[in-house]
């Protein structure tokens, strides 16, 4: 039985290997790759925004008690943009932590001179794509940081395991998918054609428009790995 550490903290158990942080020792990256601890950003109510849902429950507006509940403690909607849980990212054995970019682009527009519709977008985003402004983020006095588990961390705790998690040499999409090529015939035709195809859908396409270089579902900023979708876990 061998442990996971993090900076000499037990992490949890796994039979089989050992993996410690900085370190890639996971000598079964293909059965493993999937595992891993998801961890949130909790933005406080409001001491109004609580008295609003206690009025409301003392009332028994039940609908209301529902969504204004999901609004203030549930996850974030992605076509709302409402929700006070975000998800900030994925830890995951052999691979460097995974970060949710949370931004949502959404379409606008307006009537030009010749009264003809121009469509526009724009982005929604909670904190920005480098270190420090999710270090600001997550230090925000109305923050808590949490895992899928309901763990409390220490914003500085957080921060130090997830900036130094897999470096220097875990895995990234890329990486990954080259370390593999070989494995399989099949793993080479499926992964080179949705490769290509994935080079052209609509979430790509919003993250070269904002300057990132994609490749396998990630991408790279301020030397922290990204991925491409805002709904993962």
């Amino acid at each position: 039985m061998y442990r996971i550490v993090s900076r000499g903290i037990t992490r949890g158990l796994i039979p089989g290997f050992e993996v410690k942080l900085g370190e890639r020792s996971n000598p079964f990256p293909l059965f493993f790759s999937n595992m891993g601890t998801n961890f949130y950003a909790r933005i406080l109510p409001k001491e109004e925004e609580k008295n609003e849902l206690i009025n409301k429950i003392v009332n028994n507006q039940f609908d209301e008690i529902v969504d204004l509940a999901s609004e203030l403690y549930g996850e974030r909607n992605q076509y709302t943009r409402k929700g006070n849980m975000i998800h900030l990212g994925k830890r995951s054995c052999g691979w460097k932590f995974l970060w949710n970019p949370n931004v949502i682009r959404y379409s606008d527009g307006y009537l030009d001179d010749n009264k003809e519709y121009v469509l526009i977008y724009k982005y929604d985003y909670i904190y920005p794509l480098t270190k420090q402004g999710i270090i600001d983020f997550c230090n925000r006095k109305d923050v808590v940081i949490t895992d899928e588990y309901g763990t409390i961390y220490d914003p500085e705790e957080f921060l130090e395991m997830a900036f130094s998690w897999g470096e220097p040499d875990g895995y990234t999409g890329k990486t990954y998918e080259e370390s593999h090529k070989e494995v399989s015939c099949y793993r080479n035709y499926y992964w080179s054609e949705k490769y290509q195809r994935r080079m052209h859908t609509k979430d790509d396409e919003m993250w070269f428009d904002l300057g990132y270089v994609v490749e396998y579902y990630d991408f790279e900023a301020d030397g922290l790995r990204f991925s491409t979708s805002i709904n993962f876990s």
